[in-house]
């Protein structure tokens, strides 16, 4: 169930505003306090993940709710450009909220049964693109500034753990590092010089398990198709290392742990959208 929900510079709620929300939630306050502002944010995010055309990255108008344009939500006279919400949910594991939200078996959850999922956290932030030719469109079909998924798991035996992914647009003129990689890309790669668009940053449990089998790994993008590039140390310019672009794709797990070097081209498996790494493999392998 849901049990946080967050809003910012959204209508009247021009500040950061997180509410906890229980099995029964009563919103109560004067006119134009903010409740069904604060409503409007749900339907929104249920009308987005329900819509059929995945391309749509916010859907202001649909189903649940018209909402009109991006300049009709973001809160008047405020300077911040993105639009803020999220929320948490956690499992429900005790049978009185199953029975008052109408559920009448437990759910299941697949994975490691040692590690029990506390919660689980998304944030998204959208904008519009003022500047550009796609400014009409972007004002009815905002685009994704960024977006956070994190999961609390409760390993008896280690305490909690926090895992999460931030995906965040960026500019790669002004990032030197990209710039090198974007130059190795070959021209018929277009999904891989895309994905160097995006920063991805993800916590070091995670960075480690994939550092495992490659030990240099760095998150450079993020794709929603899977695709694997391999670059020459000369093209990409690096000095006694083959440098290696792969990616995520749906699965679960590395397909080709362990390369020998100096053949590193691998894809790494994850579910969702697709993480483009890069990797100095050592001469020794």
């Amino acid at each position: 169930m849901i049990t946080k929900w967050k809003v910012f510079n959204f209508k009247s709620i021009q500040k950061e505003t997180e509410l906890e929300l229980a099995p029964l939630t009563v919103f109560t306050g004067a006119n134009s306090s903010g409740k069904s502002t604060f409503l409007q944010t749900i339907l929104l995010v249920a009308q987005t993940l329900a819509h059929k055309v995945s391309s749509r990255s916010v859907v202001l108008n649909g189903a649940f709710t018209r909402l009109g344009q991006f300049d009709d939500l973001r809160s008047v006279d405020s300077t911040a450009d993105q639009i803020v919400i999220g929320w948490t949910c956690q499992p429900l594991h005790d049978a009185q909220s199953r029975r008052v939200l109408g559920l009448r078996s437990s759910p299941f959850y697949y994975g490691r049964s040692r590690h029990a999922l506390s919660s689980v956290s998304c944030e998204i932030a959208f904008d519009t693109d003022d500047s550009g030719a796609q400014k009409e469109i972007t004002q009815i079909q905002p685009r994704l500034f960024s977006s956070q998924l994190s999961a609390l798991t409760r390993d008896p035996e280690g305490g909690d753990r926090r895992s999460f992914m931030t995906i965040r647009r960026t500019s790669i003129s002004n990032d030197t590092s990209k710039q090198k990689w974007m130059d190795a890309c070959d021209s018929d790669e277009p999904r891989a010089r895309a994905s160097l668009q995006y920063d991805v940053e993800c916590d070091e449990g995670s960075l480690a398990d994939i550092r495992e089998d490659f030990v240099s790994a760095v998150p450079m993008g993020i794709s929603n198709r899977p695709l694997a590039v391999s670059c020459s140390s000369n093209g990409c310019g690096t000095s006694g290392a083959q440098a290696v672009t792969s990616t995520a794709s749906n699965g679960a797990r590395l397909s080709q742990p362990k390369l020998p070097s100096p053949a590193r081209n691998a894809t790494l498996e994850m579910p969702s959208s697709s993480i483009l790494i890069r990797a100095a493999a050592a001469s020794s392998g």
